[in-house]
């Protein structure tokens, strides 16, 4: 804890309490270079607002970070190269590294949900380099990626098994889907065979028992189990997404999800029919004929829940270099053109963390086109821990610095459909630790400072990113994940 000693003193300090999320853009400034970028949002020379530009040649190496985290990885969350340039992506420090992929508007990356390419097992540097390529006509948007750092890994495949979910999944225009009515419960199971581990037994073993099954329910519920039971109790359409994790805590890189569809119990009203003597028949026409039967259904919604989940350091103090913390998240299975259309689109944002010292940090999250809202600004006063704080001040700037203790990170969430606790900015002068949010019963919220009408018109798809400054150079803490549920309350044609 700090102990604050106070002097007369008079002085003027200007510091900008809120910095952008780290970019690195591939362009002449970059070209032929190379450098640690994890955590990076990862754009063309036209960044996130231009298309790149003609007769361009650029290179960049992206290397790995410190062990375990030693090979990169790129997860598009955009992308618009045109047929006749191409990006390349070879598998190593240069471009005399084997070529892994190469992609434009004919090889999208984000076609099939393959949206993350990886450096391979049998690539000792960990790095990958991207080369753009292009000609003297066509132009395109680029692309919007995020640069993650991962251990080395053996590939895993999430698929259902469906013999075991109930109901059934079928196929529908292309994707997945499970029709179940309000209340009833579904069954997810997945399956755990070579197709879903193709590289077993290179490096080390995998199977069921040493994975953890992840599944995401996009109501904010989430359960692990390689067959797991749930039930809606909102009508709507939910995005359903597995992630399955090894003992080597190599996450799956292919994004797997299935459609669910819970309808409300229809409204079925029958006309009675004239007097019936024992023997009679009944015939009833299911029709739109108003003396036969009349059936309403519901309007859908569709939910979705992002996560980042890497241990992460938050830079102590405003002497950092890079002061905040920032990471992002990055949502694709919205209808093309959604956007934020009230405050209750934004159903949670949540934060599993620790720090000794909450009234040393701001929160503000920031939206795919730069809007943003401030959920707790810096007051300078407060002193009750978030989750079990190790309290030990390492007073470091870095990611993952060496030799400083984490805390056990408890999860707080922004709301203004849940009940709340009060704004963080009161809550951290009461009860230490804050009390935790409780995501299952939806109690114990926070009131974001600002309202989130601020992300009104925010594009649902795209890169969202949560930023948490500290703002005193005593006291630290630790984000262990954050995860963001949007939700599209407009009747969504066709899903």
């Amino acid at each position: 804890m700090k102990t604050i000693l106070i002097t007369t003193l008079l002085f003027i300090i200007s510091i900008n309490l809120f910095s952008q999320n780290q970019i690195v853009n591939l362009d002449a400034t970059t070209h032929n270079t190379s450098g640690q970028y994890c955590g990076y949002w990862f754009y063309d020379s036209g960044t996130s607002s231009a298309n790149y530009g003609n007769n361009q040649d650029y290179w960049i190496t992206l290397q790995g970070n410190v062990a375990p985290n030693t090979h990169v990885r790129i997860s598009f969350a955009n992308f618009d190269v045109a047929a006749d340039d191409t990006l390349y992506i070879y598998d190593g420090p240069s471009t005399a590294s084997p070529l892994l992929s190469k992609h434009n508007n004919n090889f999208n990356p984000l076609i099939n949900g393959n949206s993350m390419v990886q450096a391979s097992l049998s690539n000792a540097s960990g790095s990958l380099t991207v080369r753009l390529k292009t000609n003297g006509s066509n132009t395109g948007a680029g692309w919007n990626a995020t640069i993650l750092c991962g251990q080395m890994c053996q590939s895993i495949v999430p698929q259902l098994d469906f013999a075991n979910c109930s109901p059934t999944p079928h196929l529908e225009n292309g994707f997945m889907y499970m029709d179940i009515c309000q209340g009833e419960t579904l069954t997810f199971s997945a399956l755990a065979n070579a197709s879903v581990f193709p590289e077993n037994d290179i490096l080390y073993h995998q199977d069921a028992s040493n994975c953890v099954f992840h599944w995401i329910f996009g109501d904010g519920q989430t359960a692990d189990g390689q067959t797991v039971t749930h039930s809606y109790a909102i009508v709507g359409g939910y995005n359903v997404f597995l992630s399955i994790t090894d003992n080597h805590g190599c996450v799956s890189t292919q994004q797997f999800y299935i459609r669910v569809r819970i309808a409300s119990e229809h409204i079925v009203t029958v006309n009675p029919p004239s007097d019936l003597c024992t023997g009679d028949s009944l015939f009833i026409s299911a029709t739109a004929d108003p003396t036969s039967i009349i059936v309403t259904t519901s309007n859908t919604s569709l939910t979705q829940t992002e996560q980042y989940n890497t241990v992460t350091y938050i830079p102590d103090g405003p002497n950092c270099p890079q002061q905040c913390y920032g990471t992002p998240v990055t949502f694709t299975n919205f209808p093309p053109g959604s956007t934020i259309q009230a405050a209750s689109d934004i159903s949670e944002i949540c934060i599993n963390m620790e720090h000794s010292f909450a009234g040393d940090l701001s929160f503000r999250i920031i939206c795919p086109n730069g809007q943003s809202v401030v959920l707790d600004s810096y007051d300078n006063s407060g002193g009750s821990y978030l989750g079990q704080a190790a309290d030990q001040d390492c007073g470091a700037c870095t990611a993952n610095p060496p030799g400083c203790q984490q805390g056990t990170g408890w999860t707080y969430c922004w709301s203004e459909i849940y009940p709340t606790q009060g704004l963080l900015n009161n809550l951290d002068a009461g009860t230490s630790p804050i009390p935790a949010t409780d995501q299952l019963a939806h109690t114990n919220y926070i009131q974001p400072q600002n309202p989130l009408t601020g992300l009104v018109g925010c594009p649902l798809n795209g890169t969202w990113s949560i930023e948490i400054c500290d703002n005193w150079g005593i006291d630290d803490g630790w984000v262990f994940w954050w995860s963001l549920t949007l939700q599209n309350q407009a009747l969504l044609s066709g899903w």
